[in-house]
């Protein structure tokens, strides 16, 4: 579990740093934004997201064992799982730890 948290919390870490910078993209985009022109600024910041989630993935798997990983979600596993709408429980409530 120590080893997973610190895969979770090093994720945490670098794509919260994104979110901000994307944060800063939208907020500076003003009232009416040229939205293919944002999306060009923020494309490659989304990559970088789906490239970190992808390495905590791999190193995950590679803590846990295969019968361990293969008891994980589809959704989990392909990384898919995270983000917006990923957590559907009641209206404040967090994700299982």
């Amino acid at each position: 579990i120590a080893k997973l948290q610190a895969v979770a919390d090093s994720l945490d870490a670098r794509n919260t740093v994104l979110a901000q910078e994307v944060r800063k993209v939208v907020e500076g985009a003003g009232v009416n934004p040229d939205v293919a022109a944002m999306m060009g600024q923020l494309q490659p910041k989304i990559n970088q997201l789906q490239q970190h989630i992808q390495e905590a993935l791999r190193q995950a798997q590679g803590i846990l064992t295969p019968e361990q990983w293969n008891k994980l979600p589809q959704r989990i596993r392909s990384g898919r799982g995270f983000g917006p709408g990923a957590f559907q429980g009641p209206p404040g409530q967090r994700p299982p730890q």
